[in-house]
């Protein structure tokens, strides 16, 4: 405190030097609190008393004084430490006697408390580590504040904690630890498998040295690194696919299996690895993980060659189009494909034009002719059955069987029809179903089954005394096959069993 003269009267003085008090934060308002103890503290801002140990009314004054006994006293609860708080007051008091005054300069000095508890930035923090990092990997550090005095007490001094650590399933032991002076989180342990682990949740706790603690939420994320190799969803594969799909139609898609996320994956058929295997291509999915198989050319399930299907194997790697040799990096598995029949072929016939000939007189069941016809597809789609018509429609003299075999059903006659065009259907049961058709021609040869007919007239008038001679002529003809010998020449007589008068008087001969 420091005095002040006024000439050679007799004025108000303070005693001693400017007065440094000390007080405890958070003292309650209203208290009739003296300061006696002195702290050497140097004060950066002031407040002013004026009028007979008095100071001026303020709204939210912090101290009040008593006018007569000078007693400073707190007003309201008092902050020292940031963002808000106040460590030093100045306080200049002022005495009056009415005519003359004096003023003095008092330093109040706020001494900590732990009221702070540690406080963190961020109530939520996100770290990475890459998975097979060896043990004491740093993995992030995470610092608080604490706002109490820092040069006083070990109000702010922080030891750092994991409240909440990640335990390994097989050992039990901790997977993190964290350096307790300056918060850095580092691996307890090697080899974190982000395919096992993903990501751990933990909780750091900050406490200072009163006890008080803050906490902060923190999620290491394992990041991955691409030490798995790829394998196939099966070893083996067994597709079907329609032959004549088009070349550029998916038949297969292949699943792969890899937990890494940072892959590479090429895709190849295995080289002289089996039946047809240049005969397809495989290439990656364009959206997704897997493969999809596609053919290079036309699969004919006809071709004699393609009866057993395919069989080949696949490869599969993840470190990309150079890496076949490495076999570790490598998956393999085998493709067997089955190619499903359509029916694309019509029955066939091996003569589709035939011509055969049979006796007038052959029997009921009697064979005309064979007509198989052969389906190159199978099951029903190469099951045929056979039909027969005539041209003008069916026909009552022919039939066929299943086997395609033509046998007479009725009587023929030459001398009725002498050939007979029969249209052979050979139809598959594919849905839709395929016809091809033949024709067969059938001759039937003559028999001499018909006798001469007389053609001339029945009736002959003869004159009772006509002479002896020419009195008529009687044509004949045969309807069978005169070529073969089955006409002319014929023979004439007299019908034994005419009266004997009339043989006598008549006579016939036969004349060409």
């Amino acid at each position: 405190m420091e005095t002040r003269e006024s000439g050679e009267c007799c004025g108000i003085l303070f005693l001693g030097t400017v007065p440094q008090l000390l007080i405890t934060s958070q003292v309650p308002s209203e208290g009739n609190h003296n300061f006696s103890s002195i702290d050497p503290y140097f004060p950066s801002e002031s407040e002013h008393f004026q009028d007979t140990h008095s100071w001026e009314k303020r709204k939210e004054a912090a101290f009040s004084i008593d006018p007569v006994t000078g007693t400073i006293k707190v007003m309201q609860p008092l902050d020292r430490d940031p963002p808000h708080g106040r460590a030093t007051w100045r306080l200049v008091v002022t005495a009056s006697d009415g005519e003359l005054q004096a003023d003095t300069e008092v330093v109040v000095n706020l001494k900590d408390i732990n009221d702070n508890a540690p406080v963190f930035l961020t109530a939520r923090v996100e770290a990475t580590v890459i998975e097979n990092s060896p043990s004491g990997t740093p993995v992030v550090t995470i610092t608080a504040e604490d706002f109490d005095d820092k040069n006083e007490g070990s109000n702010s001094k922080l030891i750092y904690s994991l409240q909440k650590n990640a335990v390994d399933e097989e050992t039990g032991l901790a997977i993190f630890t964290v350096n307790a002076s300056t918060g850095s989180i580092s691996t307890a342990m090697c080899c974190l498998d982000r395919e096992r682990a993903s990501h751990y949740s933990l909780t750091v706790a900050a406490t200072d040295g009163g006890g008080l603690q803050g906490s902060c939420e923190v999620l290491v994320l394992v990041a991955d690194e691409n030490d798995v190799p790829p394998r196939w969803g099966r070893a083996e594969w067994t597709v079907e696919v329609t032959e004549g799909a088009p070349l550029d139609q998916v038949f297969a898609t292949l699943t792969v299996k890899d937990p890494d996320t940072r892959n590479s994956l090429a895709y190849r058929v295995t080289p002289d690895s089996g039946r047809g295997w240049q005969m397809v291509k495989i290439e990656g999915r364009t959206a997704g993980d897997g493969a999809e198989l596609r053919s290079l050319v036309p699969l004919d399930y006809e071709n004699p060659d393609l009866k057993d299907g395919l069989r080949f194997q696949v490869q599969v790697t993840d470190q990309g189009t150079d890496a076949w040799e490495n076999k570790y990096r490598v998956g393999e598995a085998t493709v067997i494909v089955r190619i499903l029949d359509v029916n694309d072929n019509a029955p066939s016939f091996e003569n589709v034009q035939q011509s055969v000939r049979i006796s007038e007189d052959a029997p009921l069941g009697t064979v005309v002719a064979k007509v198989p016809a052969f389906d190159l597809d199978e099951n029903r789609n190469g099951l045929v059955r056979y039909s027969l018509a005539g041209r003008r429609g069916s026909s009552p003299h022919f039939g066929i069987d299943h086997t395609g075999t033509i046998r007479t059903i009725g009587l023929v006659d030459r001398e009725a029809i002498s050939k007979h065009s029969l249209v052979v259907h050979a139809t598959d049961h594919g849905v839709p179903p395929r016809q091809s058709s033949a024709t067969v021609t059938v001759e039937i040869d003559d028999v001499n089954d018909n006798a001469p007919i007389f053609t001339g007239p029945t009736y002959v008038n003869v004159h009772r005394k006509n002479i002896e001679g020419f009195t008529s002529f009687f044509n004949l003809t045969d309807l069978d096959d005169w070529s073969v010998g089955h006409g002319p020449p014929f023979s004439a007589q007299l019908d034994p069993r005419a009266p004997s008068f009339i043989r006598k008087a008549v006579s016939v001969a036969y004349r060409r």
